[in-house]
Formats: structure tokens, sequence, C-alpha cells
């Protein structure tokens, strides 16, 4: 959990808290009244409308490229109001209050993957893309196979392990067969 620091005061707030001091209560009261009556407001009061209309505008950025990245798999728009996939709703309250709780918060493997989100996604497409290519040996061990049984006339012999030009996905495909047919025909 990450550790937040407390900030020191500025220069000028320590001076304006003196000043304050040293002002009576009823004197600080009576202009109390005054502002109040003239409708100021404090610098802090305008400090905090400004962080929230920032606040406010990297939210709806942020649904905004969401809804663009990510369409109705991360909510939609309904009206003015941003609604989540409700398949989704759940976790990511669950997962929005763990990172809001005092005592858990934000964890170094959040971050983690926060940080490397974009390389982790490639990579799982990487994966997947192997995936796929581990699926087409397989197709081609099946034909292989069929073609193999469909042909009974011919003697059966399995195919030699290494050829010219082979990779070593065809090798690897090949060994398999070879193995698949010692266990099916002798065993």
């Amino acid at each position: 959990m990450l550790v937040k620091k407390t900030e020191e005061p500025s220069e000028e707030e320590v001076r304006r808290k003196n000043v304050l001091s040293r002002i009576p209560r009823h004197e600080r009261e009576k202009f109390q009244a005054i502002i109040d009556e003239m409708g100021l407001v404090s610098r802090d009061e305008i400090e905090h409308e400004k962080a929230v209309e920032e606040s406010t505008k990297l939210t709806a950025q942020s649904i905004e490229q969401g809804i663009e990245q990510w369409g109705d798999d991360f909510g939609h728009m309904d009206g003015d109001k941003f609604v989540w996939n409700s398949e989704i709703f759940d976790d990511v309250r669950d997962l929005y209050r763990q990172l809001k709780s005092p005592e858990q918060g934000i964890t170094p493997n959040h971050l983690f993957i926060l940080h490397n989100f974009d390389r982790l996604i490639q990579e799982a497409e990487q994966r997947g893309a192997m995936g796929q290519q581990g699926n087409d040996r397989m197709q081609k061990l099946v034909r292989a196979n069929s073609m193999h049984r469909s042909s009974s006339s011919v003697a059966r012999k399995d195919p030699d392990l290494r050829e010219e030009g082979d990779t070593l996905e065809d090798i690897t495909a090949k060994a398999v067969k070879k193995a698949w047919n010692r266990i099916v025909h002798n065993g």
C-alpha cells in the first residue's frame, strides 16, 4: 500500500494563519458575517470547485474513451448518464471498493498491471495467435491421420521425422503421429 505524505503548508498559508490567530474571535466573527453577506468565496472553495470541475472533465473523457475503445463491453450512455455493462458491473464495483478501501487500497500488483497493460495485452494476443497456429498444426495432423486410415491398401509406414524444408512444427506433428500410430496399432 502506498503511504501518502502530508503536505507542508506554504509560507503564505502560515503567514495568513498567524495573522488570523492574532485577531480576536469576535472580530473574526464580524469579518465572517460581512463575507457571508457579500457572498464572497474563499480561495479554498474556489480551488476545490476547480478540482471538482477538472475531475469531472477527466472522468467524462475517460468514459468517452472507454466507450470508443471497448464499446458495449465497457458500457453505454443513457442520455447524459453512463451505464456500465451489466455483465461486468459487480466486478468493477468490487474492484473500485477495494481500491478505495483504506485497509486494502491499490496493491503493487494493481500498479504493475496498469503500468504494463499494453504489453500484457500484446503478449496475450501473441499467445492467442500461437494457439491458433497450434490448432492449424492439429488440423494438419488430423487430416494426415485420416488420409493414412483411408488408404488401407497402402502399407502402413510412419513418415520420416525429418525431411528437407520441414519446420519444427512439422517435425513435432510427425513425431506425435508416429507415437499415436504405435499406441493404436501396437498396444
